[in-house]
């Protein structure tokens, strides 16, 4: 199964996506869209989308109304939550963020790997060594890149997400 995760985005941040093949295990595409309007981001991402069985997008935010400019058969709608876990209802996903990188953190361990021809590779690796956890004054706990962005590796771990649900690995 392909699975494209999408990390939503307009102007200030980036639309990142990212092709996940389950049964070679490799992530084969992580790319980082310019800036630019959503109507002209979706009509870019078509061609990835027209490779992928099913599409994990952030719906968080802006994500939710660009979310309406995606057509594809098998889409899988995420909210980003601030925790750890992850929770499927009939309307979509919620994953905490610190989860969804633990797991593709966990997925790389365990075996899943980026091709070597993969377009977006360096820019994945390099967000994947800029990630931190971290502490705020008031005790929360935060995940984020250190400096520069984390949108590759959040669309990512939407792409695995997005397998586990369309093989019904996660509890709904």
């Amino acid at each position: 199964m392909i699975c494209l995760g999408l990390d939503l985005a307009i102007r200030g941040d980036y639309t990142a996506a990212v092709l996940f093949n389950s049964d070679t295990r490799l992530i084969t595409a992580a790319i980082r869209l310019p800036h630019g309007p959503m109507a002209e981001q979706a009509r870019a991402l078509h061609p990835l989308m027209a490779r992928a069985d099913v599409v994990a997008y952030d719906r968080t935010g802006l994500g939710y109304v660009a979310g309406e400019f995606l057509s594809h058969h098998r889409l899988i709608p995420v909210t980003i939550s601030g925790g750890a876990g992850i929770s499927v209802r009939k309307d979509g996903v919620t994953a905490g963020k610190m989860g969804l990188i633990r797991g593709l953190s966990d997925a790389i361990r365990s075996g899943v790997k980026i091709a070597d021809n993969c377009p977006g590779r360096d820019d994945l690796r390099s967000e994947m060594a800029n990630f931190c956890y971290g502490q705020t004054a008031g005790g929360r706990v935060t995940a984020n890149a250190r400096r520069g962005h984390d949108d590759i590796l959040c669309a990512a771990g939407l792409a695995l997400i997005g397998v586990l649900v369309a093989a019904g690995g996660v509890a709904h």
